[in-house]
């Protein structure tokens, strides 16, 4: 059982690397299985692109234009995210390198002034940015995008609405849990059940397709070998984590006829 991959790379290699403990292994591999799925759907929707399934759609940005308020703030809102997020952390390091996860989302481990600092920064980096690039007449371009160019896109989508789903989901079956601490609940980073990331993830990328105008059958067909890849890459995580794997505890865990290294 590997909680992070220092314990990984200790016990199998036998070298003790600062920082690594820093990299929850379910985690890692849940992240590796966004990659792993989103690999084979862009391989897919290629396919489908070359049959003649899906067509390019168009999308247009404006160039010459000053920045929009809600530009503005979102770039402000996103800065403060960052900024307020990692001077908390430079602060709180070990109890961050304990649960990442509530470190990130939690809304109460933030640095206000950093990130109030760091969110005008960036909002007025995004001003001086788009003053820089004003034209007398701004112009509309119109540009062909191809569905599998959007495939980064979705697996954000998915990433999001799936985790988002899978927490839900998991919190639904302990509202005892729920009820006695709200925030360090929703927040934390164990608790994650996989159907709920599978209906969250689905809606949302379905919700997505249908406002792209992607066919919705060859959509899921597209889809299916990327659930398939996403979900054995995730178990390999909470094989390795020692986290949902149940089972009668093994007599030989290590068989007489086993050939392979031990740590296999």
């Amino acid at each position: 059982m590997y909680p992070d991959l220092g314990f990984f790379v200790k016990n199998t290699f036998g070298i003790d690397v600062p920082g690594l403990w820093l990299i929850k292994m379910f985690g890692l591999m849940l992240a590796c299985a966004f990659l792993a799925a989103g690999y084979v759907l862009l391989l897919e929707m290629r396919r489908k692109e070359k049959d003649g399934f899906f067509i390019a759609s168009q999308t247009s940005s404006i160039v010459g234009a000053p920045a929009s308020t809600m530009t503005l703030f979102w770039t402000f809102l996103y800065g403060f995210f960052m900024g307020g997020k990692f001077f908390w952390i430079v602060l709180h390091f070990q109890e961050f390198g304990y649960d990442p996860a509530k470190g990130l989302f939690s809304p109460q481990k933030i640095n206000i002034l950093a990130g109030l600092v760091v969110g005008g920064i960036f909002a007025y980096s995004k001003y001086y940015e788009k003053q820089k690039e004003l034209l007398p007449e701004p112009k509309t371009i119109v540009t062909d995008v191809l569905p599998s160019e959007r495939v980064g896109d979705m697996i954000i989508v998915a990433a999001i609405s799936g985790l988002i789903g899978a927490k839900l989901f998991a919190v639904a079956e302990y509202t005892d849990q729920l009820f006695a601490d709200p925030l360090g609940t929703l927040f934390s980073g164990s608790g994650l059940a996989f159907f709920g990331g599978l209906i969250g993830g689905t809606i949302a990328c379905v919700a997505y397709g249908r406002y792209l105008k992607m066919p919705l059958l060859h959509l899921a067909d597209c889809a299916a070998p990327a659930i398939i890849m996403g979900y054995g890459v995730g178990r390999i995580g909470c094989q390795l984590s020692g986290d949902g794997d149940w089972g009668i505890p093994n007599p030989h865990p290590i068989p007489d006829w086993w050939f392979l290294p031990k740590w296999m």
